[in-house]
Parts: C-alpha cells; structure tokens; sequence
C-alpha cells in the first residue's frame, strides 16, 4: 500500500 494512503486512513480514524 502506499505510504499517503496508509496515512490518509490513519488520519480519518483519529479524526472520527
């Protein structure tokens, strides 16, 4: 998986 990805995911979890 790309690396913006993976962070774009971790960044939508804390955000939630």
């Amino acid at each position: 998986m790309e690396p913006l990805l993976k962070e774009a995911i971790r960044l939508r979890k804390e955000r939630e």
